[in-house]
């Protein structure tokens, strides 16, 4: 019994050890603005999802920082350009054991976000941009052009 229990701890221990070196690389490997200071910082690793056009869709992924006050909406717009008829949004794995992915609101901050426990430092997000059925400007597209301004 005492051999099982000592397994599970060094188990254990090396499972703590293997995601602090994912941190490590991760923040070593991270893209963002110089200019941003490393206590103001927020990383990710930004899965995105291209299927604007459905015909060569693409998926890829990034390890980026932007600043703790960052909104969503620039984030978005930091790895799109959305054209007229299209929208980007964000999405976060939400806390539910059905992994259900939810949507965040582009005027959000990065740091309103963490402290509502919706994302965390070295998090996932998913920023997808698609195609809308019609051409006028929606009401997502709206609020990322207002979290530029803003």
């Amino acid at each position: 019994n005492f051999d099982i229990q000592e397994a599970k701890k060094n188990k254990d221990e090396k499972k703590k050890t293997s995601e602090k070196m994912r941190q490590i690389l991760m923040k070593s490997k991270a893209k963002g603005d110089k200019k941003t200071p490393a206590s103001e910082r927020f990383f990710l690793e930004c899965m995105v999802i291209d299927d604007a056009n459905p015909s060569c869709a693409s998926v890829s992924s990034s390890l980026l920082f932007f600043p703790k006050t960052a909104s969503f909406g620039r984030i978005c717009l930091k790895l799109f350009s959305a054209d007229r008829g299209e929208n980007v949004q964000c999405l976060v794995k939400g806390n539910a054991p059905d992994n259900i992915y939810c949507y965040l609101s582009a005027t959000m901050k990065l740091c309103d976000a963490e402290s509502k426990g919706y994302i965390k430092q070295l998090g996932r997000i998913v920023v997808r941009k698609f195609q809308t059925k019609d051409s006028t400007s929606s009401a997502l597209t709206v609020a990322i052009e207002n979290a530029l301004t803003g």
